[in-house]
Protein backbone atom coordinates (compact mmCIF):
# COMPACT_ATOMS: atom_id res chain seq x y z
CA UNK A 1 0.00 0.00 0.00
CA UNK A 2 1.22 3.24 -0.80
CA UNK A 3 1.73 5.53 1.69
CA UNK A 4 -0.47 8.79 2.42
CA UNK A 5 0.53 11.60 1.51
CA UNK A 6 -0.07 14.84 3.35
CA UNK A 7 -1.43 17.65 1.24
CA UNK A 8 -2.98 19.91 3.58
CA UNK A 9 -1.25 22.83 5.14
CA UNK A 10 -3.56 22.79 8.60
CA UNK A 11 -2.32 19.13 9.09
CA UNK A 12 -1.09 19.02 12.69
CA UNK A 13 2.49 18.32 11.95
CA UNK A 14 2.63 20.76 8.83
CA UNK A 15 1.70 23.36 11.39
CA UNK A 16 4.55 21.91 13.67
CA UNK A 17 7.14 22.38 10.67
CA UNK A 18 5.92 26.09 9.95
CA UNK A 19 6.30 26.67 13.91
CA UNK A 20 10.03 25.47 13.98
CA UNK A 21 10.97 27.51 10.76
CA UNK A 22 10.17 30.67 12.55
CA UNK A 23 12.28 33.20 13.91
CA UNK A 24 10.58 33.25 16.93
CA UNK A 25 10.92 29.62 17.75
CA UNK A 26 14.32 29.71 19.44
CA UNK A 27 12.69 28.16 22.45
CA UNK A 28 12.30 24.91 20.59
CA UNK A 29 14.29 21.85 20.81
CA UNK A 30 14.23 21.39 17.04
CA UNK A 31 14.88 23.32 14.39
CA UNK A 32 14.60 22.59 10.41
CA UNK A 33 16.90 21.20 7.86
CA UNK A 34 16.54 21.39 4.19
CA UNK A 35 17.93 19.82 1.59
CA UNK A 36 19.61 16.24 1.10
CA UNK A 37 23.36 17.08 1.47
CA UNK A 38 22.82 19.27 4.58
CA UNK A 39 20.75 16.63 5.90
CA UNK A 40 23.52 13.92 4.92
CA UNK A 41 25.95 16.23 6.63
CA UNK A 42 23.36 16.15 9.56
CA UNK A 43 23.67 12.52 9.91
CA UNK A 44 27.42 11.85 9.23
CA UNK A 45 28.61 14.20 11.94
CA UNK A 46 26.19 11.93 15.12
CA UNK A 47 23.27 14.54 14.63
CA UNK A 48 20.02 13.13 15.40
CA UNK A 49 16.93 13.61 12.80
CA UNK A 50 13.73 13.08 14.11
CA UNK A 51 11.67 12.72 11.20
CA UNK A 52 11.83 13.64 7.50
CA UNK A 53 9.40 15.53 5.06
CA UNK A 54 9.90 14.30 1.06
CA UNK A 55 7.88 14.52 -1.73
CA UNK A 56 7.54 11.05 -3.51
CA UNK A 57 10.48 9.26 -4.60
CA UNK A 58 13.58 11.85 -2.48
CA UNK A 59 13.31 9.78 0.30
CA UNK A 60 15.59 7.03 -0.30
CA UNK A 61 18.92 6.12 1.75
CA UNK A 62 18.42 9.08 3.54
CA UNK A 63 18.44 7.32 6.76
CA UNK A 64 15.88 5.10 9.65
CA UNK A 65 13.94 7.94 10.38
CA UNK A 66 10.39 8.11 10.09
CA UNK A 67 9.56 9.72 6.98
CA UNK A 68 6.37 11.38 5.82
CA UNK A 69 5.39 12.27 2.11
CA UNK A 70 3.97 15.52 1.50
CA UNK A 71 2.71 17.19 -1.57
CA UNK A 72 4.70 19.51 -3.61
CA UNK A 73 2.92 22.69 -2.67
CA UNK A 74 2.81 21.73 0.94
CA UNK A 75 6.43 20.89 0.97
CA UNK A 76 6.72 24.85 -0.66
CA UNK A 77 4.69 25.77 1.94
CA UNK A 78 6.83 24.81 4.93
CA UNK A 79 10.18 25.85 2.97
CA UNK A 80 12.39 29.20 3.64
CA UNK A 81 13.50 28.72 -0.35
CA UNK A 82 12.02 29.52 -3.46
CA UNK A 83 12.15 26.59 -4.74
CA UNK A 84 11.71 23.55 -2.04
CA UNK A 85 15.01 21.22 -2.30
CA UNK A 86 12.20 18.07 -1.85
CA UNK A 87 13.01 16.99 1.44
CA UNK A 88 13.68 18.46 4.26
CA UNK A 89 14.34 17.40 7.92
CA UNK A 90 14.12 18.33 12.09
CA UNK A 91 16.65 17.70 13.54
CA UNK A 92 17.66 18.18 17.46
CA UNK A 93 19.40 20.92 18.50
CA UNK A 94 22.65 21.03 20.40
CA UNK A 95 23.48 23.91 22.41
CA UNK A 96 26.57 23.79 24.80
CA UNK A 97 26.60 25.12 28.54
CA UNK A 98 29.41 27.27 28.91
CA UNK A 99 31.84 25.43 30.53
CA UNK A 100 31.20 22.73 28.25
CA UNK A 101 32.76 24.18 25.48
CA UNK A 102 36.23 23.55 23.84
CA UNK A 103 38.14 26.63 23.17
CA UNK A 104 41.07 25.46 21.94
CA UNK A 105 43.59 27.84 20.50
CA UNK A 106 41.20 30.48 19.13
CA UNK A 107 37.44 30.61 19.52
CA UNK A 108 34.83 33.21 18.48
CA UNK A 109 31.96 35.64 20.09
CA UNK A 110 29.64 36.99 18.19
CA UNK A 111 28.38 40.26 20.13
CA UNK A 112 24.83 41.88 18.63
CA UNK A 113 25.11 40.63 15.48
CA UNK A 114 21.35 40.38 13.92
CA UNK A 115 21.79 39.76 10.63
CA UNK A 116 21.44 36.10 10.07
CA UNK A 117 23.09 35.93 6.85
CA UNK A 118 26.37 37.16 8.63
CA UNK A 119 26.16 35.32 11.20
CA UNK A 120 25.80 32.00 9.18
CA UNK A 121 29.17 33.09 7.59
CA UNK A 122 30.50 33.30 10.17
CA UNK A 123 29.81 29.99 11.19
CA UNK A 124 30.76 28.60 8.13
CA UNK A 125 34.48 30.48 8.49
CA UNK A 126 34.90 29.53 12.17
CA UNK A 127 34.71 25.80 11.37
CA UNK A 128 37.27 25.91 8.31
CA UNK A 129 39.65 27.64 9.75
CA UNK A 130 39.55 25.29 12.99
CA UNK A 131 37.69 27.18 15.30
CA UNK A 132 35.54 24.68 17.64
CA UNK A 133 33.89 26.88 20.14
CA UNK A 134 31.35 29.56 18.92
CA UNK A 135 29.45 31.70 21.29
CA UNK A 136 26.70 34.15 21.02
CA UNK A 137 26.03 37.13 23.62
CA UNK A 138 22.36 38.20 23.35
CA UNK A 139 21.32 40.19 20.46
CA UNK A 140 22.85 38.45 18.26
CA UNK A 141 20.92 36.39 16.15
CA UNK A 142 19.60 32.51 16.80
CA UNK A 143 22.11 29.75 15.44
CA UNK A 144 19.07 28.47 14.64
CA UNK A 145 17.37 30.86 12.78
CA UNK A 146 16.57 28.81 9.23
CA UNK A 147 18.56 31.93 7.56
CA UNK A 148 21.73 30.73 9.75
CA UNK A 149 21.55 27.26 8.92
CA UNK A 150 21.38 27.82 5.52
CA UNK A 151 24.16 30.22 5.17
CA UNK A 152 26.32 28.38 7.71
CA UNK A 153 26.04 25.40 4.83
CA UNK A 154 26.47 22.11 7.21
CA UNK A 155 29.46 24.21 9.38
CA UNK A 156 27.16 24.42 12.68
CA UNK A 157 27.29 20.53 12.52
CA UNK A 158 30.85 20.51 13.25
CA UNK A 159 30.97 23.58 16.01
CA UNK A 160 30.03 23.78 19.45
CA UNK A 161 27.70 26.41 19.99
CA UNK A 162 26.74 28.26 23.29
CA UNK A 163 24.16 31.59 23.42
CA UNK A 164 23.28 34.51 25.80
CA UNK A 165 26.55 33.93 27.13
CA UNK A 166 26.89 37.41 29.72
CA UNK A 167 30.49 39.31 30.02
CA UNK A 168 30.63 38.17 33.56
CA UNK A 169 30.41 34.35 32.98
CA UNK A 170 33.18 35.23 30.02
CA UNK A 171 35.48 37.24 32.90
CA UNK A 172 35.41 33.81 34.37
CA UNK A 173 35.58 31.41 31.91
CA UNK A 174 38.81 33.06 30.21
CA UNK A 175 40.70 33.54 33.53
CA UNK A 176 40.20 30.00 34.02
CA UNK A 177 41.23 28.45 30.58
CA UNK A 178 44.03 31.44 30.40
CA UNK A 179 42.54 33.12 27.29
CA UNK A 180 43.08 36.50 26.15
CA UNK A 181 39.68 38.39 24.53
CA UNK A 182 40.60 39.92 21.66
CA UNK A 183 38.37 42.59 20.23
CA UNK A 184 38.49 43.40 16.22
CA UNK A 185 38.09 46.99 15.76
CA UNK A 186 38.08 48.79 12.80
CA UNK A 187 39.56 51.84 13.87
CA UNK A 188 42.41 51.07 16.09
CA UNK A 189 44.16 47.96 17.18
CA UNK A 190 47.45 45.79 15.89
CA UNK A 191 48.10 43.74 12.94
CA UNK A 192 47.06 39.88 13.72
CA UNK A 193 50.17 38.60 11.72
CA UNK A 194 51.89 40.73 15.15
CA UNK A 195 50.10 38.54 18.02
CA UNK A 196 52.45 36.42 19.90
CA UNK A 197 52.27 33.06 19.00
CA UNK A 198 51.92 31.33 22.54
CA UNK A 199 49.06 32.78 23.39
CA UNK A 200 45.04 31.51 23.44
CA UNK A 201 42.33 33.77 22.15
CA UNK A 202 38.70 34.45 22.07
CA UNK A 203 37.77 36.35 18.94
CA UNK A 204 35.09 39.33 19.85
CA UNK A 205 33.03 40.51 16.60
CA UNK A 206 30.66 43.36 17.06
CA UNK A 207 27.45 44.67 15.97
CA UNK A 208 27.41 45.52 12.17
CA UNK A 209 26.99 49.32 12.96
CA UNK A 210 28.12 49.67 16.53
CA UNK A 211 30.75 47.85 16.84
CA UNK A 212 31.77 45.37 19.98
CA UNK A 213 29.87 46.55 23.40
CA UNK A 214 32.09 48.68 26.14
CA UNK A 215 31.41 45.63 28.13
CA UNK A 216 33.25 43.43 25.65
CA UNK A 217 35.59 46.75 25.22
CA UNK A 218 36.29 47.02 29.02
CA UNK A 219 37.09 43.41 29.32
CA UNK A 220 39.68 43.12 26.50
CA UNK A 221 43.70 42.38 26.70
CA UNK A 222 44.07 43.15 22.66
CA UNK A 223 42.45 44.91 19.96
CA UNK A 224 43.23 43.76 16.40
CA UNK A 225 41.94 45.50 13.02
CA UNK A 226 42.49 44.91 9.01
CA UNK A 227 44.46 47.59 7.39
CA UNK A 228 42.76 48.82 4.17
CA UNK A 229 42.99 50.85 1.89
CA UNK A 230 42.52 54.63 2.55
CA UNK A 231 39.31 55.10 -0.06
CA UNK A 232 37.96 52.42 2.08
CA UNK A 233 36.27 52.80 5.71
CA UNK A 234 35.36 49.05 7.01
CA UNK A 235 34.33 45.59 5.82
CA UNK A 236 31.42 43.97 6.23
CA UNK A 237 31.40 42.10 9.60
CA UNK A 238 31.08 38.23 8.07
CA UNK A 239 34.47 39.32 5.53
CA UNK A 240 36.42 41.07 8.18
CA UNK A 241 36.33 38.43 10.89
CA UNK A 242 36.64 35.86 8.35
CA UNK A 243 39.87 37.37 7.68
CA UNK A 244 40.59 37.80 11.08
CA UNK A 245 39.67 33.96 11.67
CA UNK A 246 42.36 33.19 8.67
CA UNK A 247 45.29 34.89 10.29
CA UNK A 248 44.22 33.43 14.22
CA UNK A 249 43.95 30.31 12.40
CA UNK A 250 47.78 30.98 11.37
CA UNK A 251 49.26 32.08 14.31
CA UNK A 252 47.23 29.92 16.52
CA UNK A 253 48.19 26.78 15.00
CA UNK A 254 49.73 24.19 17.45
Amino acid sequence: MRPEIISSPQNPRIKHLRRLRRRQSCEEDCFVVEGRTLIQEALASGWEIESLYSTQGNDSGIGAAPCFQVSPQVLQSISTLQQAPGLLAVARKRLFALDCVALGRCSLLLDGIQDPGNVGTLLRSAAAFGVQGVLAAPGTAHFYNPKVVRAAMGALFHLQLCEKVEPHEIRLLLQSRQVQLLIADSKSGEDPKDLPLDRRYMLVLGHETLGASAQWLEMSHRRVRIRLAPAVESLNVAVAGSILLYELAARCAP
